[in-house]
């Protein structure tokens, strides 16, 4: 809420765990207050809040020509949301995906984050984070990660659901406008402050969030000056179980059977015989229970956890961010602006994980068909419900990771006013997303076929009973399998020590000219010209081989590298006797023990710590450039017309884009070959826009257009890089693959059809409903719009 004239108001919002505190100042100078009270004038106050805002949203949609919804800025100011995400999802047709509980990245009308654009402050950008859960990972995609921001630092959010030629190119799904404060969006002297704290009862930490935001204008309003700034800390806890996808019993080669079953499984290699599933591996006797256990698993149509875990994730996180601007008005026809965003997201994450490994590796790896099924109970969904196994292998894997987003964009604007009918404007900007995660550690203790491994979903599906067979809490039980067990099957599953740093970096560099002319009081013509620059690099590096680590030092025990984690469990519901401490990875004494970090040769067997980058396969794959240089001009007209004592509005134009493509990465040939191509293309886009006020309550709205995505860059994590032309090879088997990556991919085109009928029923109020017109086959349908789209 804020109040002008010099009006002060607090407020205080309280509820059980999260109290806030607000402060809003505006509107006259003190010494001008005080003048008007001396002069016997009563003082008028103002008051504007959340239904205000949401009438002046609900009217800026309505005035437009296009299908868009708006969020003005008093509407975030009310909402209670961690970031920008949060605040956008509210309007209809955005979803958003969430990392730890916290909104990340949108998916507009069922089509994701690739295939929608976003700009800020008329620029488009991009912010790059990592995973803040256990997928981890950065984004090395087109799409935006919204939760780089505070939703504070935000004035209005606009998503345009249907294409202008004056727009952009380059979204399927929708272009989102964000919008930064500037001084000249109030009246003189403005303040505004906020603050909160919530309390996370799990974690028992405290998270404090704040902002402020101070302006005001000069020379008698001809010049003007803003700041704000945005910080909040956020400490998450999380425990639970997963099962990292369910599997067939047949997947991973199968299950060890009993003697004398036919058929044997598995019938030979890796030392299975007629009484072993595997070198040192006795395969059970044959006796009706076994056998019957083993028949109920062993099916394709029999489904089990694939990685059953219990974990807990501690994720920590600071966000900085602030705005400022200066704007300059010369001249009543001239406006000169400046704006400057900076964000800082930093974060930590760590990662505990009780897990039973066997289950989704094969036989080469020593994993299924060693284990020996001795009772199970399938339900009726096919689900193994109830498993008593010996020969299961158990680890306990602890990660660890520091995360940085650094984000910088600065814009300047002028906007100039030839005569009463002829207005220009240029703009030109500069965007810079850097992310970081320089660690990436991952380390893991490890027992081998464990005997007496029991899970039972059968009282509780989400929470089950899982007995471990061993005390996981005593690190005398566990086991460091180092490399001077060597290489046969039954070294497997040997202890690992990941290293992963990797890093991305995206710049955008943008110019445009565009010109509005009012030809009369029906017609006005826009035209244009803009430019933009895109560049996106990675980098990524990994040790050459995560499961060779050294031995142990003389007189060093698990003892000395390791901790116990406790208390968990605590609120999850889980079932009596389940495990609630265990022994886990201190990542600072192996640090210690072994100089992990050093990127050097130890001088130790298995303890060549050196990460590759270009060499490695498993990190080549990450380390890629993508340039890409746009031109594009467009002409538009708009009009308003009277049609049957009806009011219509609309725009009719055309957008000529020009796309030029430079991509190189390293290939898997001599290992790591540079390889680089270029392409280019060129798109020609018309569209058209009606809005029809049947009556001043009833709006029917009418839009058609093509429109393009440009390729997707792919997930350089995943080893899969679509514009880069790499190969890759796999050559190890049993399967062998290839993939190879193509520079001249062509963009996603499509035709677009929406049709809107909105009823504004009483003020500050809308219903709106949607239906689609009819396009030629083929067809994706996504909340009322129909698209045929080729790539």
């Amino acid at each position: 809420m804020k109040l002008i004239a010099g009006s002060r108001q607090r407020r205080l919002v309280c509820g059980a765990s999260i109290a806030a505190l607000a402060l809003s100042l505006g509107g006259a100078h003190p010494a001008q207050a005080a003048q008007g009270r001396a002069a016997g004038e009563v003082e008028e106050v103002v008051v504007t809040g959340f239904r205000g805002a949401l009438a002046s949203a609900i009217e800026a949609k309505r005035e437009e020509t296009s299908i868009v919804d708006t969020i003005k800025a008093e509407d975030i100011a009310d909402f209670p949301d961690l970031n920008l995400a949060e605040s956008i999802q509210r309007i209809p047709g955005v979803s958003i995906d969430r990392d730890a509980g916290e909104g990340r990245s949108l998916t507009v009308r069922g089509l994701g984050s690739d295939f929608t654009r976003t700009r800020i402050n008329g620029m488009e950008a991009q912010a790059t984070t990592g995973g803040s859960d256990s997928s981890g990972g950065a984004n090395r995609g087109r799409g935006f990660d919204f939760n780089v921001f505070a939703s504070e630092l935000f004035n209005s959010i606009t998503v345009r659901k249907t294409a202008a030629a004056e727009t952009e190119e380059g979204s399927l799904g929708a272009t989102i406008d964000l919008r930064t404060s500037r001084p000249f969006d109030y009246n003189g002297f403005t303040a505004a402050a906020s603050a909160q704290y919530g309390y996370n009862d799990l974690s028992e930490t405290w998270d404090p969030r704040a902002a402020f935001l101070i302006s005001d204008t000069f020379l008698d309003g001809r010049l003007g000056v803003l700041a704000s700034v945005a910080y909040s800390e956020r400490n998450l806890f999380e425990e639970g179980f997963s099962s990292v996808r369910w599997e067939r019993g047949t997947d991973n080669n199968g299950f060890c059977s009993p003697q004398g079953v036919t058929p044997l499984n598995p019938a030979s290699g890796n030392g299975a015989g007629a009484t072993t599933c595997a070198t040192g591996v006795a395969r059970p006797a044959n006796t009706p229970a076994g056998v019957a256990a083993y028949n109920a698993v062993n099916s394709a149509n029999v489904f089990h956890p694939r990685l059953p875990r219990y974990g807990r994730l501690v994720h920590d996180q600071e966000r900085l961010g602030f705005t400022g601007a200066v704007q300059f008005r010369p001249t009543d026809a001239t406006t000169v602006s400046l704006d400057v965003l900076y964000s800082k997201l930093d974060a930590t994450r760590q990662e505990n994980f009780l897990e039973s490994l066997s289950f989704s590796r094969n036989a080469a790896a020593g994993g299924k068909p060693q284990i020996v099924p001795v009772a199970t109970e399938v339900n009726s969904a096919g689900e193994l419900a109830y498993g008593l196994f010996n020969n299961v292998d158990v680890r306990s894997e602890q990660r660890f990771d520091e995360l940085s987003t650094e984000f910088t964009q600065t814009t300047f604007t002028v906007e100039h006013a030839f005569n009463d009918s002829f207005r220009g404007r240029a703009f030109m900007g500069r965007a810079i997303s850097d992310f970081e995660n320089p660690v990436q550690t991952t380390v893991t203790f490890d027992r081998q076929n464990t005997q007496n491994y029991t899970w039972d979903f059968r009282d509780e599906p989400n929470t089950p009973l899982i007995g471990y067979g061993f005390d996981v809490a005593n690190s005398a039980n566990w086991q460091w399998r180092d490399a001077s067990l060597g290489t046969a099957l039954t070294a497997l599953p040997r202890s690992e020590i990941r290293l992963r740093p990797n890093f991305a970096r995206t710049q955008f560099d943008a110019a445009q000219v565009d010109f509005e002319w009012d030809f009369n009081e029906t017609f006005t013509f826009k035209f244009g010209v803009n430019y933009k620059s895109y560049a996106s690099r990675t980098f990524e590096a990994r040790r050459a081989d995560e499961t060779v680590v050294p031995a142990l030092p003389a007189g060093v025990t698990i003892a000395n590298i390791s901790t116990v984690l406790t208390g968990f469990g605590s609120g999850l519901g889980m079932p009596s006797g389940n495990a609630t401490s265990w022994v886990v990875p201190d990542l600072d004494a192996l640090a210690s023990t072994f100089d992990i970090y050093c990127n050097c040769n130890t001088g130790v067997p298995g303890g060549d710590f050196r990460l590759a980058s270009i060499t490695n396969g498993n990190a080549r794959a990450g380390n890629r450039l993508i340039e890409e240089d746009d031109l594009a001009y467009y002409a538009q007209a708009d009009f308003r017309l009277d049609v049957a004592g009806m009011a219509l509005r609309g725009n009719a134009g055309i957008r000529q884009a020009k796309t030029d493509i430079y991509a190189e990465g390293y290939s898997s040939t001599g290992g790591g070959t540079l390889v680089q191509g270029s392409h280019d293309y060129t798109d020609t886009l018309p569209s058209l826009n009606l809005a029809l006020s049947v009556t001043d309550e009833l709006i029917v709205r009418f839009g058609a257009a093509k429109v393009m995505a440009r390729p997707q860059i792919g997930n350089s994590l995943a080893g899969t890089n679509y514009l880069v032309p790499t190969t890759s090879l796999n050559a190890t088997g049993p399967n062998f693959t290839a993939s190879i990556g193509n520079v001249e991919l062509e963009p996603f085109r499509a035709d677009t059809y929406d049709l809107s009928i909105e009823w504004y029923f009483q003020p500050g109020a809308c219903c709106r409903r949607r239906s689609s017109a009819r396009t030629s086959t083929p067809t994706s349908r996504s909340s009322g719009r129909t698209c045929r789209t080729a790539s």
